[in-house]
C-alpha cells in the first residue's frame, strides 16, 4: 500500500524534472547560446580594436621619432629611412636600410639615430644600402672627448662596446665625459653625439690607454635612422 501511494509522487517529480530539462534544451539554451555568441563577437570586435589602436600608436611613435631625427640634425640635410635587414654573419655589425642611390645616398656618408650616432653606409644600391655599426669590430670613427680638442679614435670591439684608443699621456679623461665626432673626416660632421665616458683603462706602460664608451642605446634596438648627405 505504501508503494502504491509514494509512486504517483515520484512519477510527478521526474515529470517536473523533465520539463525543466525540455525548457533548457530549447529556448532557454537557445537564449544562453545566442547571448553567448553574441559576447564572443563583442569580444572579438574588441581585440580588432585594441589591435588596430596599437599600430596606430606604434605609428605614432614611428613618426614621432622620424620627426625628433629631424629637428636634432635640422642644419644638416638628411633623408630619413628604416633597418630592414640584420647580417646573418654574427661576427660583423652590419644592416641593410631602406635608403639608396635613388634617394641620394652615397657610399660614406654618416649615419645617425634619434640618440646619437649609429654608423656609416659602405655599400649602396638603387634603393637599400648597406651601413657598418659604429661597435663592429673594423669600425674607426675620429672623436673628442669633452672639451679635449685633440682627435682621438672610437674603435669597435668584441664587446659591442666601442672604446676611445690613441688618448696620449697627460690628458685627464674621467668618467662621465662627453664622445662626439671630431669632424676630422671628410664623411663625419663635427659634433654627433656617441655617448659617454663609461671607464678609463691605464695600462702599466700608459702608452695603450683607452676609455670604455657607454652608449644611449642599444643598437641592434633601432629602427628608424637618418643618413647625414653633407657635413654640417
Amino acid at each position: 500500500m505504501g508503494s502504491n501511494i509514494t509512486k504517483p509522487f515520484v512519477n510527478y517529480k521526474t515529470f517536473k524534472e523533465n520539463e525543466q530539462m525540455a525548457d533548457l534544451d530549447g529556448v532557454k539554451y537557445q537564449e544562453l547560446k545566442d547571448k553567448l555568441k553574441e559576447q564572443q563577437k563583442e569580444l572579438e570586435q574588441k581585440k580588432l580594436e585594441l589591435r588596430q589602436i596599437e599600430i596606430l600608436n606604434s605609428k605614432i611613435a614611428e613618426l614621432t621619432e622620424m620627426l625628433n631625427l629631424k629637428n636634432r640634425y635640422a642644419s644638416i640635410e638628411g633623408v630619413v629611412g628604416k633597418v630592414i635587414e640584420e647580417s646573418k654573419n654574427n661576427l660583423e655589425e652590419v644592416v641593410t636600410i631602406n635608403v639608396g642611390k635613388n634617394q641620394g645616398i652615397k657610399e660614406g656618408m654618416a649615419v645617425v639615430y634619434s640618440s646619437g650616432l649609429y654608423g656609416k653606409v659602405i655599400s649602396v644600391n638603387e634603393n637599400t644600402s648597406i651601413v657598418k655599426r659604429i661597435i663592429d669590430t673594423t669600425s674607426k670613427v675620429s672623436v673628442q672627448i669633452g672639451t679635449i680638442k685633440q682627435s682621438m679614435i672610437l674603435e669597435g670591439n668584441e664587446d659591442k662596446n666601442p672604446k676611445v684608443t690613441r688618448i696620449d699621456d697627460g690628458l685627464k679623461i674621467v668618467k662621465g665625459m662627453e664622445v662626439v665626432t671630431s669632424g676630422e673626416s671628410d664623411v663625419l660632421p663635427k659634433g654627433i653625439y656617441v655617448g659617454r665616458v663609461s671607464e678609463v683603462v691605464v695600462p702599466p706602460n700608459k702608452i695603450d690607454t683607452y676609455a670604455k664608451v657607454e652608449l644611449p642605446e642599444n643598437l641592434k634596438e633601432v629602427k628608424n635612422i637618418m643618413v647625414l648627405k653633407n657635413k654640417e
